[in-house]
């Protein structure tokens, strides 16, 4: 663990110990029953500890200067009728999502409900 190596113990008693800096570049994918979730962080966070007295302790994390998290939930059936079109008609499927980039939560919830499947 980055933090363990490069603070393996606390500082003495009202000390703060050094700010540690660990950049974060990550994504993965969880399949959880007919969902996808996709998701990502990109940024860097600052660690530094503080000991109040003998036995009280705390730890700060924060953002440096932010911390971007997303993640998007997408339904599999949803997605592999989506894929049919896609190899039934690219170009088609490809159309349909340009024009959702565009727009709002509500409004492509709306659309992708709209669609024949």
């Amino acid at each position: 663990d980055y933090y363990l190596e490069k603070a393996p113990s606390w500082p003495s008693v009202g000390e703060y110990s050094s700010v540690f800096t660990k950049d974060l570049d990550h994504s993965g994918e969880i399949n959880k029953g007919n969902a996808i979730y996709l998701w990502s962080v990109l940024g860097a966070i600052n660690m530094q500890d503080y000991r109040q007295s003998a036995n009280a302790f705390r730890a700060s994390v924060w953002g440096d200067p932010e911390v971007v998290m997303k993640c998007i939930k997408m339904d599999k059936a949803e997605l592999k009728k989506l894929n049919s079109i896609c190899i039934d008609d690219f170009d088609s499927a490809k159309g349909m999502v340009d024009q959702l980039e565009q727009k709002s939560i509500a409004s492509i919830a709306a659309k992708l409900k709209s669609i024949n499947w």
